[in-house]
């Protein structure tokens, strides 16, 4: 019969639960890199037969799971069998909602150790992964393969979804040429040319991702309606497009970095074009969970998430117009802005 283990809400709630719950996140990131869900996902095993397929020490896999029930990612059954609960099939691979390239990529050492060093960040308002690692994020992914593999994966996790929800919020009907800024793989630009037949697309990416990308827009059979630039959003954009996409770009960023990519857009947009800058845009500024994101991007990249009126203030510091903020069903917003064209200072 089987014994499951709920999660006393008294403990889950406690502040001590809370002070302790890096020892959660870890737990996962090590279900997850071990594969335990897939393991599972036949159904019901035992601690030894799950130690023999993801190659880990019995006792100490068993004492790790038992862990993992009092937050619900398994169920115990008898003394030493386990199956996943609903919210642990998030972490099989195979999982259409998958979080398992996530939960890797949050628990790789190098990201463990920059937000060891979150009361650097706090006190000198600086970035803590350069203070600890000697290297800008970008340029230890580059020099690390497995931290690249893992943030990639983790990007690529869900991108299909997002960029279909994109795709489907925002009419390209009547422009001929979108040009995505930072791309990645090109999830989100096959996605909209899917979508739209006639259009046609440029990807922007650096010349160490932008293989990648050439890889993925094949394999999705977009390569004949899309090429791929290798370049750098800081110095310039391609010209000629009709729609410039920022997706997942600025939050990277503070604001002087954030607004010499937008100065860098306004100077390659041409008469009539759009730029859509795609973010996480919280209705308000208290209460939302972007605060915690807001904290990582400030310890990982020296960034920040935003609000609405953030975005306002730095569109036009870079001479564009917020025109529209448009909703999608994917949590995301398109934040829609056009070249003022009052604003001659910028336009060169």
């Amino acid at each position: 019969m089987e014994n499951r283990i709920d999660p006393p809400e008294a403990l889950v709630s406690s502040p001590r639960f809370l002070i302790d719950a890096y020892q959660v996140s870890q737990s996962i990131a090590v279900m997850a890199t071990l594969g335990v869900a897939d393991a599972l996902a036949v159904g019901h095993r035992t601690a030894n037969e799950i130690a023999t397929a993801v190659g880990a020490e019995v006792d100490a896999l068993n004492r790790l799971l038992h862990a993992l029930a009092i937050v619900d990612l398994v169920s115990v059954e008898g003394e030493d069998a386990f199956q996943l609960t609903p919210t642990g099939k998030l972490l099989c691979s195979n999982h259409s909602h998958s979080l398992r390239s996530w939960a890797i990529h949050a628990g790789q050492p190098s990201m463990w150790a920059a937000w060891s060093h979150l009361l650097y960040s706090v006190q000198t308002g600086e970035p803590a992964f350069p203070h600890v690692h000697g290297m800008e994020v970008w340029d230890y992914r580059e020099q690390h393969p497995a931290a690249a593999r893992a943030f990639a994966d983790a990007m690529a996790s869900s991108d299909e979804e997002v960029a279909a929800g994109i795709a489907a919020a925002y009419d390209f009907e009547w422009a001929r040429v979108v040009v995505d800024i930072g791309g990645g793989r090109g999830a989100l630009l096959a996605s909209i040319l899917a979508r739209y037949p006639s259009l046609h697309g440029i990807l922007l990416e650096l010349p160490v991702i932008s293989d990648r990308a050439r890889t993925g827009l094949d394999k999705m059979e977009m390569s004949g309606r899309c090429r791929v630039v290798d370049g750098d959003f800081f110095e310039s954009v391609p010209v000629g497009g009709d729609v410039y996409i920022l997706k997942g770009v600025l939050h990277d960023w503070d604001d002087e970095h954030a607004q010499r990519i937008l100065l860098s857009c306004r100077r390659g947009m041409g008469p009539g074009s759009v730029l859509l800058v795609i973010e996480l845009v919280p209705d308000n500024e208290a209460g939302q969970f972007t605060r915690f994101l807001d904290l990582h991007m400030m310890v990982i990249h020296g960034g920040r998430e935003r609000i609405r009126d953030d975005f306002r203030r730095l569109l036009h510091s870079a001479g564009f117009e917020l025109r529209h903020v448009i909703p999608t069903a994917v949590g995301l917003a398109i934040i829609e802005a056009v070249p003022d064209e009052g604003d001659d200072q910028h336009a060169l």
